[in-house]
């Protein structure tokens, strides 16, 4: 299993109901290999477990904190929503809501490692079935359950 989880990505689903009633939900668009120019590719935040030093739930709240700026409350356990094998790697997927979270969304474009991370913006379940990753599509089939 070692072998196995260290190959492991941990997303975060961060969903809110906006204003007109719909769900919207959190994505990073991204720039893998910070090639200019790149159309960038939508996303939920995430990123890869360390399996040294953290477990998944820690994995999650690391890659929210670090790619958009809000913190899931610590009195808040993130749900796990679907895990699946994409390719050679694991995908662990949870959700948690936006009033779980604290702290002011990010704002501007970073630099994290080897992606360029443009704002984070919010998405209706139809935009995420257009736009959304190849690599995170198997999300949406759980997703849907949830709404």
């Amino acid at each position: 299993m070692t072998d196995e989880r260290s190959k492991c990505f941990v997303g975060v689903i961060i969903v809110t109901l906006h204003d007109d009633g719909t769900r919207r939900y959190l994505v990073v668009p991204s720039i893998w290999g910070k090639r200019p120019g790149t159309r960038p590719k939508i996303k939920f935040p995430g990123g890869m477990h360390k399996v040294t030093d953290e477990n998944f739930e820690a994995t999650a709240r690391r890659e929210v904190r670090s790619e958009t700026n809000l913190r899931i409350k610590k009195s808040v356990t993130p749900r796990l929503l679907t895990r699946f094998k994409f390719d050679d790697q694991w995908k662990f997927f949870y959700i948690v809501n936006r009033k779980e979270c604290r702290g002011t969304l990010r704002r501007h474009t970073i630099e994290d490692g080897d992606s360029i991370l443009s704002k984070p913006e919010w998405m209706t379940l139809e935009e995420l079935e257009a736009h959304l990753t190849h690599t995170h599509k198997l999300v949406l089939i759980d997703l849907k359950k949830v709404v």
